[in-house]
């Protein structure tokens, strides 16, 4: 069958999506055992990135070129500007990290923009496939995570104490967003789908477990949780929908629950508290229960948070309007907050983060419009596990950081984001 022109690039996205777990092994075992921060996924997504930027801009299928155009040429004029003055601003000015961070970054738009419209201009199936493909690259990542953990070739999640794997990954809270943000889509499948589909499913609790992070065990129990509510409302609604799944979901949140205090996570979650303990003990006991707190939540990061804060309100006013840039005004060594709202409004400042914003307001805005108008949308399945996925994204964004700025995360919170957006007003519409 001879593919119509405008099908090939959403073929190629798709087999992108397919190789995503693919590259990041590679990215893994590369970076276990040498040096080098050349990698074959590093050089895949950037000629992804630009070929991608050269399609939406110079497509003559596309009817948005211009604005994008326009948008994408502010966006470059505000990084020319904000490197120039950062150059010559701050203690400590590395050109090529900086402009690593800006490509990083701006991944997410590029991403969002040219799936949004490779979702307009092909028919629904598109959106479809996509999902298929997206839940056949949780699959993968989830059954390499096990059988490296199966074979005793798995890389471990932590440098020193805590325990956990990674399968043959490089960078645990990555994985770990990637699998979360997909755990919802994978158990929509097994609900909705088929029932092989519960096959990925338990792997993706099991690679959750492996992990050992506050991220993975929140994810399980957030998915299951509403996996069960929005089952039991489809059967007391409608009266339709299987008994049986609502028992197997019920066994599968009893089950994790028993488990959770013998999982890597419990252990490090107790390891954590040892060591706060020992760390605070001659602080009064609010004060320790706070600090103690804020530590297993976000790990340390508020620390950073209110060092770049206090850089930021010591920066002159251009670095308030255009950032401090990767890092922030650091004297001996860039240390981002690993809390991606943070980071890119402290790294762009005023305008940068204002400008990365626009699309994504315009995409909520859509959403939102159409929502209020046909507000029964939200009860259909596939729509509550497509917010429970965004949401748990946009939530580790906030809390570990990983999402939005880094490339393997943010394919599939930009391929979310334009999904919701694109089906939304189709359903509005039809």
């Amino acid at each position: 069958m001879v593919l119509q022109r405008k099908e090939i690039p959403i073929k190629l996205l798709l087999i992108y999506i397919m190789l995503q777990p693919f590259l990041d092994v590679v990215t893994g075992i590369t970076l276990q055992f040498s040096d080098s921060q050349l990698t074959v996924s590093l050089i895949v997504r950037l000629l992804f990135f630009v070929a991608g930027g050269f399609y939406l801009l110079f497509t003559k299928e596309n009817p948005y070129r211009r604005k994008y155009f326009l948008y994408l040429a502010v966006f470059c004029l505000f990084f020319i500007v904000q490197l120039s003055l950062n150059s010559y601003l701050k203690p400590q000015f590395h050109l090529l990290a900086e402009i690593k961070f800006i490509l990083k970054t701006m991944y997410f738009i590029l991403i969002l923009l040219l799936v949004w419209f490779l979702f307009k201009v092909n028919e629904r199936s598109a959106i479809h496939k996509t999902l298929q493909i997206f839940v056949f690259s949780i699959t993968i990542y989830s059954f390499l995570i096990v059988l490296a953990g199966l074979t005793g070739t798995a890389f471990q999640s932590y440098e020193f104490e805590k325990v956990g794997q990674v399968g043959w990954f490089h960078a645990g809270n990555e994985i770990g967003a990637i699998l979360s943000v997909g755990a919802p889509i994978v158990l929509l499948f097994a609900l909705k789908k088929s029932p092989w589909y519960w096959i990925s499913v338990l792997l993706t609790i099991y690679s959750l477990f492996l992990l050992g992070t506050k991220v993975g065990l929140g994810a399980i129990m957030l998915t299951l949780f509403v996996g069960l509510l929005t089952m039991l409302w489809e059967y007391l609604r409608k009266m339709k929908g299987s008994l049986s799944k609502i028992g197997i979901l019920l066994a599968l949140l009893i089950c994790s629950i028993i488990y959770t205090p013998f999982s890597p996570v419990a252990k490090n979650i107790n390891i954590h508290l040892i060591n706060l303990e020992t760390k605070h003990e001659k602080e009064d006991v609010t004060q320790k229960q706070e600090e103690q707190l804020q530590q297993l939540l976000l790990s340390g990061r508020h620390q950073y948070l209110n060092n770049h804060l206090q850089s930021f309100t010591r920066a002159p006013l251009l670095q308030k309007l255009v950032g401090m840039g990767y890092g922030g005004n650091y004297q001996t060594e860039a240390k981002m907050i690993e809390m991606d709202p943070f980071d890119l409004f402290f790294s762009f400042g005023i305008l940068g983060t204002i400008l990365f914003l626009l699309p994504i307001i315009y995409f909520v805005s859509i959403m939102i419009y159409c929502m209020l108008r046909r507000i029964t949308l939200l009860s259909e399945a596939e729509y509550i596990f497509l917010f429970c996925s965004f949401t748990i994204g946009m939530g580790i964004s906030f809390i570990a950081g990983h999402v939005l700025t880094a490339p393997s995360v943010s394919l599939y919170m930009a391929i979310l984001l334009a999904m919701i957006a694109v089906k939304i007003e189709n359903d509005f519409w039809s």
